[in-house]
């Protein structure tokens, strides 16, 4: 409790802003709460990600030389793990979740979540209530909790879901999870939790190629093993067991604190033989049993047409929680949460049924070495789908020049 409060006290308010000094009150924050042996475990856990990141590296390397056997392509394999594929004069190169579809800028500007946030809402694209927060405005992120109750806290330019904190109901947690979240940058953002199914829709060209519906990450109890074991016995079976290469590590957090709790659990607890406990409220470190390949509604559809197309992206994984389970979205009952450029495509292979599953990558190295007909970007003005081009220039202007209030 002093640490907790040291740290609201001092690095919410005067902190120093350096990254080792948010890094330190980000990890004391997580001590605070999770105890010494947790976070001692914490930290063997994520010396296992390098052995991940090989592993899912390798997973992409045979993604790529499936499609390109599929298509009759030729490929050359590059000293640095690239891939260059060729097929009747047409070339490209992928690098493991990295294609050549979009440029640059875009891929970066689709990381910032406040510049996403703003593109999306000028295209009327349904978002969650949001607040971006600097790290001396804590008081402004109180406020906005009172007035919404349940959120969601996250860092501002942070990926693949670190720093990320769901369930977030009292001043308390939202003060540590504020913190946990300058772990990665000097802008917070929390947002008004929605609760429902998640779905992650595969975006290319202005079509959706895939849809996997997601469920959080969880453990089975086995009668002996309390949870952060279970959590532990996961993780090695990441690292060893072919099937379930390219996942990533199951991370004790804050979200991983809360929601145990919100289950009266906690990573002592001791799990009942086949006792099935959700270990987190995220769920981008989930495994093949948690996702199952579906057919989207004409809702979701739009939807994540529509989020691509704001965000200025040809190829990208659009993240959509609906409480109506894929058949009603609209306005009033569900959101675009993510729109992530360079998507991942192991979350659309690694599934509960993979019979369901689409080659998606042969899909995207067909686009890739121009056998399907061109298509231009689907933001481009003058496509009968598109939005105005003068609420889309202004909703792109207005996204790059934003500050926090």
């Amino acid at each position: 409790m002093i640490i907790q409060s040291a740290l609201v006290k001092g690095w919410l308010t005067t902190g120093g802003k350096s990254r080792a000094a948010r890094i330190l009150a980000g990890e004391l924050t997580l001590l605070s709460v999770a105890g010494p042996a947790a976070f001692r475990t914490r930290w063997r856990i994520q010396a296992t990600e390098g052995r991940l990141d090989a592993a899912r590296s390798e997973l992409y390397r045979s993604y790529w030389l499936a499609a390109a056997q599929t298509l009759g392509a030729d490929v050359c394999t590059n000293s640095d793990g690239s891939l260059d594929i060729s097929l009747d004069g047409h070339r490209t190169t992928v690098w493991d979740s990295s294609v050549e579809l979009d440029d640059p800028v875009s891929l970066r500007l689709a990381l910032n979540k406040p510049t996403t946030q703003a593109r999306l809402a000028a295209s009327q694209v349904p978002t969650p209530e949001q607040l971006v927060c600097e790290q001396h405005e804590f008081d402004r992120a109180r406020r906005f909790l009172e007035t919404n109750g349940d959120c969601t806290v996250k860092p501002a330019g942070a990926g693949r879901g670190s720093g990320v904190t769901c369930g977030v109901k009292t001043p308390r947690d939202l003060a540590l999870a504020f913190a946990f979240a300058l772990r990665w940058g000097t802008l917070v953002v929390i947002e008004r939790h929605i609760s429902g199914s998640e779905y992650r829709m595969l975006v290319l060209d202005g079509k959706v190629v895939s849809v996997v519906r997601r469920g959080p990450p969880s453990v089975l109890g086995d009668g002996a093993s309390t949870v952060g074991q279970l959590v532990v016995a996961d993780n090695t079976r990441r690292v060893t067991a072919p099937d379930q290469h390219g996942l990533y590590p199951i991370t004790i957090d804050l979200d991983m604190i809360l929601t145990l709790r919100r289950a009266g659990l906690t990573l002592r607890s001791v799990l009942a033989d086949q006792q099935h406990a959700v270990v987190k409220t995220a769920v981008n470190e989930n495994g093949p049993g948690d996702n199952e390949i579906v057919v989207p509604s004409a809702h979701l559809e739009q939807a994540a047409v529509s989020a691509a197309r704001a965000v200025h992206l040809r190829y990208a994984a659009v993240e959509i929680i609906t409480p109506n389970d894929n058949q009603g979205f609209d306005l009033s009952n569900g959101a675009v949460i993510e729109v992530n450029g360079a998507p991942g495509l192991h979350f659309h292979y690694q599934v509960s049924n993979p019979k369901g599953r689409d080659a998606v990558a042969v899909v995207v190295l067909r686009r890739l070495l121009g056998q399907d007909a061109s298509v231009a970007p689907p933001w481009v003005a003058g496509d009968p789908g598109d939005p105005d081009p003068q609420t889309t220039a202004s909703g792109a202007e207005t996204a790059e020049g934003i500050h926090p209030a």
